[in-house]
Order: structure tokens, then sequence, then C-alpha cells
């Protein structure tokens, strides 16, 4: 199924309108931009990275079971009160050790 007006095109489809499994690299970029090669057909290409490939180890999801309600309860309302929005930068250094801590970088 595609969606159209520039939103995304499922995978599936555009190897099925492609050829199958006889795909051809050329051949997918034909099926989502046809004519030029500079995009101007109706359909985007997006990079999405499957969460699920990875596996987390037992002590990530441990590290779920703590850290989530201790930020829900304690962390978030005082970033909130403070800041007037919730959360860590991804950037910074304990932004980049949560983010490690619960296997999510």
């Amino acid at each position: 199924m595609f969606y159209k007006d520039k939103k995304r095109a499922m995978m599936k489809e555009v190897i099925r309108q492609a050829g199958g499994e006889n795909a051809t690299k050329e051949s997918i970029l034909e099926v989502l931009f046809p004519d030029s090669g500079r995009g101007d057909g109706e359909f985007y290409v997006y990079w999405w990275e499957n969460p699920w490939d990875e596996d987390k180890t037992i002590w990530n999801r441990l590290n779920w079971l703590w850290f989530a309600p201790i930020f829900i309860l304690l962390i978030a309302p005082v970033q909130w009160l403070f800041k007037g929005a919730v959360g860590f930068d991804h950037r910074s250094k304990i932004g980049e050790f949560i983010l490690k801590m619960l296997g999510e970088k």
C-alpha cells in the first residue's frame, strides 16, 4: 500500500511493483522516482531503523524497571517545574549514560 502526497512508501509494495524477488536497485528507484532521479515523484524514501532488530540484554530490561518509575515520579515533575519541559538531551553526558544504560544507544 502506498501513501500518496509525499508521505512514505511501504517496502514490500515497492519491491512487488519493481519486479518482486527479481527486483534490482534500478527498478526500485524507477518505481519510487519515475522519469527523474531528483525525487519529483509522489514518494519520499525514509531511513527507519527497526527498533526490534537489536536484542537488549537482561540488564537493559531490568534498568527500565527501576528507571521509568523514578523518572516519571521524581525527575519529570522537577524538570517540568523548573524548565517547563521534560527529558534529557541525548548529546549530554547524562543523556548518553541513560541511553546506554537502557540499551537505546
